[in-house]
This record gives structure tokens, sequence and C-alpha cells, in this order.
């Protein structure tokens, strides 16, 4: 039995069963699908060529829940916030609630100062936040 680009059958069985679209999917596809949904309109190809290789060589490997949801119908891959969640910006640390309808620049580890603007408070209490163009 062939195992695509993985080393065991153990690894290949996991990556079939949590990964691939309908078990089907070989390794390379599974790179394809996730760059195109991921970067499609946001790098040139170029860099995409590049993420892809480094994906199919197993160089860089994103998260499971980003090689399982991207380019599928139901694109989940966003962590969800409730309303009271603390949300630490520039000018201080606030409910996210506080926060409907504001333009703030949000600090974390991973992106300092990134722009986002709170966009909606469902029905369930999560909130939907969105960057703003230039400021990621």
């Amino acid at each position: 039995m062939s195992t695509d680009v993985f080393s065991t059958k153990f690894a290949q069985d996991i990556y079939k069963q949590k990964y691939s679209l309908d078990g089907q999917e070989k390794w390379a596809d599974t790179c394809n699908r996730v760059v195109s949904a991921v970067c499609g309109q946001l790098l040139p190809n170029k860099d995409k060529e590049k993420i892809y290789n480094f994906m199919l060589e197993r160089k860089f490997i994103p998260g499971g829940r980003y090689l399982y949801s991207a380019g599928r119908a139901y694109h989940q891959v966003n962590n969800c916030h409730s309303g009271d969640t603390r949300i630490t910006t520039d000018e201080g640390i606030f409910p996210l609630k506080d926060l409907l309808n504001e333009e703030k620049k949000v600090l974390s580890f991973v992106s300092v100062n990134l722009k986002v603007q709170i966009v909606s408070l469902n029905l369930i209490g999560i909130m939907i936040w969105s960057p703003l163009d230039g400021n990621a």
C-alpha cells in the first residue's frame, strides 16, 4: 500500500481519516486546496507556490483545522469569542461586547496593532470581527 508522502501506514490513515477531502485526496491535493483557500487572492502566485512547496515537502504544515476546513463548503477555521471575552487594545482592556461597531487596534502575540472592526453580535452572543484592509 502506498503511503503517499507519509512514512507509515498509521500516519497515512490519520491523514486520510481526518484531513483528506472525502478520504480520496492525496497530500499534494490537500496542499493545493489549503493554499488556494487561505491565500487565494491575498498573495502573489510566486508566494503561494513557495507555501505550496513548503507544505508539499512537509517543511511547513498548517494547523489541523486548516488542513480539514480550508476549501470545504463550510470553511470554519477561526476561534469564536463571546461578548464577555476581554480584548487588549492599544487603549486598554475591554469586554468584546463593548467594542461593537468600533475600530480598534487589537494587541496580541500574533499581530501587534492589528486594526479590526467588531462587526456583529449574533443571537447566541458570539462576536464576529473583521480585519480592516491594509492593516493586518
